[in-house]
């Protein structure tokens, strides 16, 4: 809960939107214990389809807990792509992106052929 109100104190004092796509650079561990899961990714909800109100389209936006190296990939490559690669393995977070706060190995250990340049 802590780390949502963070992220939702930033939105509020920056008025900057968080975005499918969009990474956050958080550089400790997010469950406040020593996991190697130590950055965001923002995703589309997977189960959550957009609705429509009548202020504007309300679009559900999911934190994906990720690695230094899902990151960097991220920042050098693109946000939507890491995620697509984390859903196709299960200890990366499957087709719900769960993260399992005590995974060790990137994304990269677990399939080498999804290195991106």
């Amino acid at each position: 809960a802590e780390l949502l109100q963070s992220l939702a104190r930033y939105v509020f004092q920056s008025e900057n939107v968080l975005c499918m796509g969009d990474h956050v650079s958080w550089h400790a561990p997010l469950d406040r214990g020593d996991s190697c899961l130590q950055h965001m990714l923002l995703a589309q909800d997977p189960q959550l389809a957009p609705i429509k109100t009548p202020l504007g389209t309300v679009r559900f936006v999911q934190v994906v807990a990720v690695m230094e190296a899902e990151l960097d990939a991220a920042q050098k490559w693109n946000g939507p792509g890491v995620l697509q690669l984390l859903q196709k393995h299960k200890i990366t977070g499957g087709p719900w992106l769960v993260a399992d706060m005590r995974r060790g190995e990137t994304l990269f250990d677990v399939d080498p052929l999804a290195q991106v340049s």
